[in-house]
C-alpha cells in the first residue's frame, strides 16, 4: 500500500548549515541544485529563505516504471513498488507547488530536455530573473543553454538523478 512521508524537518545544526550555504552562495546570484530527495525537504527550504523559488521536475508514471525496469527484475512487486513511489513523490511535488504557486514553476522532465530555450524563457518570466548570464557552452555549446537547464538536462540523461521513481 501507499505508505506517505511526510516532510523531513531537519535538526538546528542543519538550519545553520543551510543558511551558512545560502549566505555563502549569495554573491553567485541566481544558482541552485537538483535532487529528488530534496522533495522531502521543501519546506525546510522555504521556510529557510524567504527569496528560495522552485523548480519541480515531475515525469509520467510510465515513465518511472520504465526506468525501474531497466534496473530490476520487473517482477509486479517491483512494478508496483515503482508505481508507489511515482505516487509519493508526485503527491509531495503537487502538494507543495498548489500552497506555494507564486514561488513554484511545475514543470515536465521531458518537456524541459525537448525545448531548453522556453524552459528558460518561462523560468525567466515565472521568477522575473534573467539567465543570461547562464546560457552559451555549459551544456554541449548550443546557444541558449545554461547551467540550470544543462543541469536538468543532463540529469534527464542520467534519469536516476532526476527522476528516480525510489525513495
Amino acid at each position: 500500500g501507499l505508505n506517505p512521508v511526510n516532510q523531513i524537518v531537519p535538526e538546528r545544526v542543519w538550519v545553520k548549515a543551510a543558511t551558512d550555504l545560502l549566505d555563502d552562495n549569495m554573491s553567485l546570484g541566481n544558482w541552485g541544485w537538483s535532487d529528488v530527495g530534496t522533495i522531502w525537504l521543501l519546506d525546510f527550504w522555504k521556510a529557510v529563505s524567504a527569496d528560495a523559488r522552485f523548480i519541480l521536475v515531475y515525469s509520467a508514471p510510465e515513465f518511472a516504471v520504465g526506468q525501474m525496469l531497466l534496473c530490476t527484475d520487473g517482477s509486479p512487486a517491483s512494478v508496483e513498488e515503482a508505481v508507489m513511489s511515482w505516487i509519493r513523490v508526485n503527491t509531495e511535488i503537487l502538494r507543495f507547488y498548489h500552497r506555494n504557486v507564486d514561488r513554484c514553476l511545475l514543470v515536465n522532465s521531458i518537456g524541459v530536455s525537448v525545448s531548453v530555450e522556453k524552459f528558460l524563457q518561462k523560468v525567466g518570466s515565472t521568477f522575473e530573473i534573467s539567465l543570461a548570464e547562464h546560457t552559451g557552452s555549459a551544456w554541449g555549446g548550443r546557444r541558449g543553454t545554461g547551467l540550470l537547464a544543462s543541469t536538468l538536462a543532463r540529469s534527464e540523461e542520467h534519469t536516476s538523478e532526476l527522476q528516480s521513481p525510489y525513495v
